[in-house]
């Protein structure tokens, strides 16, 4: 397998899709299986996107303030149910380290002497047009689950974390505190605009955006996009429906992984 690798790789590409086609090829020789496949081309076209195109926009970050009681805090981290939080000095452009949330444990053994201080973490800031590969690559070199991520003036626009870049790999992890009734698959970026998960029921659509589509097969809105285009969508396609723009920022061989909707004109 190794050497049929190498002998692919010895080729001349012009595109990453003419290395993704040529590696398909290898599924009818058996040399790789066909899950292998779709992650393989996941990595490769982890180029095309950058932290802010999977971040959790600033307005959508939950944050521990060190100014907080103990018990505030660890209802915010009961009630969230996230590991790892942002620490802040009164506001969000004040990012003083990054809290795991197991460190609770040295509050209930020894609270007299616990102060959330003692236990921060230095917190990584990326500009938000640094490439999904490099940051993960960065990440890992620094052992930051966790990034803070700003704009040209240093400004905080989101957070970004490992596990959100896996799953561009290996698609969704849902763990034991997440949403059962998709609680994370709409984020607002701004003003009219949103990114959602192509497994986003059109039911919760309608709930939650007050936008109605309605399908008797389809269940879910890429499905949809998929039913109307006849076909699966290439990443940057654009299309319009029910007066609302959509453009897919993440599709593979098998699904669409996240959309962009906009309520207004691009």
């Amino acid at each position: 397998m190794f050497l049929n690798l190498l002998q692919i790789f010895k080729r001349e590409f012009k595109s990453k899709q003419d290395i993704i086609d040529e590696i398909k090829k290898s599924i009818t020789k058996n040399i790789i299986n066909n899950d292998s496949i779709h992650m393989i081309e996941a990595v490769i076209h982890l180029t095309d996107f950058t932290a802010r195109d999977i971040m959790i926009p600033r307005h959508q970050i939950d944050t521990i303030d060190i100014n907080d009681n103990i018990e505030n805090i660890i209802n915010k981290i009961k009630t969230t149910g996230h590991s790892r939080f942002p620490v802040i000095d009164k506001e969000i452009s004040k990012i003083i380290g990054i809290f795991h949330s197991k460190d609770l444990v040295g509050y209930f053994t020894h609270q007299d002497e616990f102060h959330i201080k003692n236990h921060l973490r230095k917190a990584l800031f990326v500009p938000e047009i640094k490439k999904l590969n490099s940051l993960m690559h960065e990440m890992r070199l620094n052992h930051s689950h966790l990034v803070m991520v700003v704009d040209e003036f240093t400004n905080i626009v989101g957070i970004v974390t490992l596990e959100m870049i896996i799953e561009q790999i290996v698609g969704d992890i849902e763990d034991e505190y997440d949403s059962i009734d998709g609680e994370r698959t709409i984020i607002e970026l701004k003003e009219n605009e949103y990114r959602i998960k192509g497994y986003c029921k059109l039911n919760e659509l309608e709930r939650k955006l007050g936008i109605k589509i309605e399908d008797k097969i389809v269940e879910t809105i890429g499905g949809y996009i998929i039913k109307k285009l006849g076909r699966l969508p290439v990443n940057n396609e654009k299309l319009k429906i029910n007066n609302c723009n959509i453009e897919v920022i993440s599709a593979d061989s098998r699904k669409i992984n996240f959309i962009k909707l906009y309520t207004h004109r691009f």
